[in-house]
């Protein structure tokens, strides 16, 4: 699990902790609870690009230095390896379309809970 209660946590170390850190990290910081609340009315073929797993994927790309489709892929794919799971196809495709079938709203709700629950965590 990331630890976010450590003295003189500060957002660019938040950020800085996230980039270093393999896999996926964001699966470690969204409550399950959270998650499946956001995402309750999303409709979704289950072929590898899970609504949870895209938005795992999307957000570590956003703060990756190199915020390609194939990077979050190929961190995916290792994030997979890594557990022992099937890792899916290098190809982006699939996740470029897992992406524009997200809802600007579920994703509202994470970045707004999660960036509560973050700062929360920091205080206390």
């Amino acid at each position: 699990m990331t630890d976010l209660n450590t003295t003189g946590t500060t957002p660019k170390s938040i950020i800085k902790l996230l980039q270093t850190k393999p896999g996926l990290p964001f699966k470690e910081l969204i409550p399950d609870e959270l998650m499946i609340q956001a995402l309750k009315d999303v409709e979704y073929r289950d072929r590898g690009y899970t609504p949870e797993i895209t938005i795992s994927c999307l957000l570590s790309q956003a703060l990756d230095e190199d915020q390609s489709l194939q990077a979050s892929v190929l961190r995916l794919i290792a994030s997979k390896t890594a557990a022992n799971e099937e890792p899916p196809s290098a190809n982006t495709s699939a996740y470029s379309q897992a992406q524009s079938r997200l809802p600007v709203q579920a994703l509202e709700i994470l970045s707004e809970q999660t960036a509560i629950s973050t700062v929360c965590k920091s205080l206390d």
